[in-house]
């Protein structure tokens, strides 16, 4: 990252006259001077040896020397000014607070271009830096009309990273419209003037579907207006999420979209008027990713097994789709978090002799309530299709046992599988005369099949879910449903065995939407689309079954 930085002779205000710069280098150093399109906002930057050095609200006289130890403010939007004139490497102050002589890069931001104060808009920027930038200072100084927000870290590349994120935040705090859309509409093609969306009631919402099949799948590369849109407010979201650090999950999950404002009383509306419906920023629904319909879930397995397609074992000891089998896990909640395990096959010698295998459930861990609004989320619909989707980034964090007594209850179940094939499920007996049975509602066993699409990262995972109210009411026949979800294969912490990802959340697989480590590919938000037309393919593939 040094050489990255280095000036190579530049001085500020003028390009280099060789104008060799590596991608490599060209993509760091431009990092903060991209959008030169945005207007009425300028986000200065000023970069300092000292905090007492830099009188942020001052800026030097025209035409006065520069100081050694003040360099003059970037201004955003701007002309292409590299940030890396302002952190020289050889510029970093000797911070005297530390006895091994740390380095630090001080950078100082304010606000111009805007009406009214720009304080309280300081004052975010500072506590959303401050909730993941663990090891760098960042303080609100000043007072109005002269205050500022000052970031001490110990690296360039913190620097740029922190003041890009206020650079969004800015952005978005002083936008007319939101920086993403939660629920998004991928209008089909081909339909007709005169066509109907039915309603169809679902509780306390209603599922919209046209009234006719639509003469012809909707390939993804015929929406690219749709695709675009889709990939911008994505790339916005993760963007912002990135920052949140660990024990968040990522997916793309598909299921069906739920309207919960529409007119009251009616069963069907004009297309035109559902599509005016949908654009408006009052509409509003939520995706169900639990599918009850148990024909759809066989067929859908049944077209993953029988064809040669692109869902793949996702092993290379699989020969292939038709040999992939199910894992299965349990599911319990309790009014403070959820229970997890794994049921898996006895290797006990004894066990095996008796002749049909035994099972247990292993690796019991707890997990925190999921919070009821995600750290981002976004839902497009596709009427006319089988499913809709959403892609979902939430806390899912683990926490140590909470329940006293827990592991040992549960690990004395008695389980055997049921069926066979697809059908096969663990039957799974509890003491239901135990005090913890009292304690755990909302149980559920979980079949999972996981595939490969083509040779990605990514895992396609179909689960089977069977569902009681509680574990007395599990001598009952369960309610079957099944869920759709993808995800990349290191998009969690807990999926590296424990391994640090330094700065990225999710893994490499993320880092191939973000990273452009040779230049070669196209830039962060075309990568996102990229994604975003892989998540249409799986969704054209059920769209068959």
């Amino acid at each position: 990252m040094d050489d990255l930085l280095d000036l190579h002779g530049s001085t500020p205000g003028q390009p280099r006259a060789d104008g060799g710069r590596s991608a490599h280098q060209l993509s760091s150093a431009d990092l903060l001077s991209h959008r030169s399109s945005r207007e009425g906002l300028a986000l200065r930057t000023y970069s300092a040896l000292e905090p007492a050095a830099v009188n942020p609200t001052s800026p030097a006289p025209a035409g006065a020397p520069q100081l050694n130890n003040r360099l003059a403010p970037l201004s955003f939007p701007a002309d292409c000014i590299p940030l890396s004139w302002a952190l020289q490497k050889h510029k970093r102050v000797m911070s005297t607070h530390d006895s091994s002589r740390r380095r630090s890069v001080v950078t100082n931001l304010i606000v111009t271009g805007i009406e009214g104060p720009s304080v309280d808009i300081l004052e975010v920027i500072r506590k959303e830096l401050a909730r993941s930038a663990e090891g760098s200072t960042i303080e609100l100084l000043g007072s109005p009309p002269k205050a500022f927000v000052r970031i001490e870290t110990d690296s360039e590349r913190s620097s740029l990273t922190l003041i890009e994120r206020a650079r969004d935040l800015t952005d978005e705090l002083l936008s007319d419209k939101p920086a993403t859309a939660s629920n998004l509409f991928q209008e089909p093609l081909g339909v007709q003037p005169n066509a109907l969306v039915i309603l169809d009631f679902q509780g306390s919402g209603a599922r919209p579907r046209l009234d006719r099949p639509l003469g012809e799948l909707q390939k993804s590369g015929e929406s690219g207006a749709f695709l675009l849109e889709v990939g911008r407010a994505m790339y916005q979201g993760l963007k912002k999420v990135a920052w949140q650090g660990s024990d968040l999950t990522l997916r793309v999950n598909f299921g069906h979209f739920i309207l919960q404002s529409y007119p009251r009383g009616r069963t069907c509306l004009e297309y035109e008027r559902f599509r005016a419906m949908m654009h408006s920023p009052r509409a509003s629904g939520r995706l169900v990713t639990e599918v009850a319909d148990t024909d759809l879930s066989r067929n859908i397995l049944a077209m993953i097994q029988q064809s040669d397609g692109p869902l793949l074992p996702t092993d290379n000891q699989t020969p292939s789709a038709a040999d992939v089998v199910p894992e299965h896990m349990f599911e319990a909640h309790w009014e403070q978090g959820r229970l997890q395990a794994d049921i898996i096959t006895m290797h006990d010698a004894q066990e095996l002799a008796k002749g049909s295998p035994q099972y247990q459930m292993d690796r019991i861990r707890t997990f925190r309530v999921k919070p009821a609004l995600s750290e981002f989320s976004l839902t497009a619909l596709s009427i006319g299709r089988k499913f809709d989707w959403n892609m979902e980034a939430y806390r899912d964090e683990e926490v140590d046992k909470a329940i006293t007594g827990a592991d040992r209850f549960f690990t004395s179940a008695t389980i055997r599988m049921q069926c066979r094939g697809s059908e096969a499920h663990p039957h799974i007996v509890l003491n239901a005369k135990h005090e913890l049975a009292q304690v755990f509602r909302d149980v559920t066993t979980r079949s999972v099949y996981r595939f490969r699409w083509r040779t990605t990262p990514y895992i396609v995972e179909i689960a089977i879910n069977r569902r009681w109210e509680s574990i007395l009411a599990m001598r009952q026949p369960p309610k079957v449903d099944f869920g759709i979800a993808m995800y990349g294969e290191n998009w969690d912490r807990r999926s590296q065995r424990g391994t640090q990802a330094a700065e990225d959340a999710w893994g490499d697989e993320l880092n191939l939407l973000f990273g452009d480590e040779d230049g070669s590919a196209e830039d962060a938000e075309g990568r996102v689309c990229r994604f975003v037309t892989v998540v249409q393919e799986v969704q054209d593939i059920f769209e068959k079954a």
